[in-house]
């Protein structure tokens, strides 16, 4: 083995592990948070599964992962909210300013408004 080969070892496996491999298992794992389904977009070249995307930038790095996030604005404004249901247990809005507040509050720590009792 030459003292090239070491200063530069072979940079294909080097930059498929160290770039690659790594991009494409958040992409599996973004995909699969933002619940990407083939057809969310209507159909197109890059309408694709969690699978999909993620052999893709598997093994066509180069395009498929730009494309990825190219769309993934679109899979974000198609998702369910992210925020869970039980975060949002035991709170309610404010009818003022419309943020979350603690189902028993009488008055808004955010505006100020004082809440009736009744109100659930």
């Amino acid at each position: 083995m030459s003292i090239l080969d070491l200063l530069f070892l072979n940079f294909s496996t080097v930059g498929f592990s160290l770039i690659v491999l790594p991009t494409a298992v958040w992409v599996l794992v973004d995909a699969r948070t933002l619940r990407v389904k083939k057809g969310n977009l209507g159909g197109g070249f890059f309408d694709m599964g969690v699978a999909g995307w993620f052999f893709s930038c598997l093994l066509l790095w180069i395009v498929a992962f730009p494309a990825y996030l190219a769309k993934r604005g679109e899979y974000k404004d198609q998702s369910p909210s992210t925020m869970p249901d039980s975060s949002v247990r035991g709170h309610r809005k404010c009818p003022d300013c419309a943020e979350l507040i603690h189902a028993d509050a009488r008055k808004c720590r955010f505006c100020g408004l004082v809440l009736p009792i009744n109100q659930a």
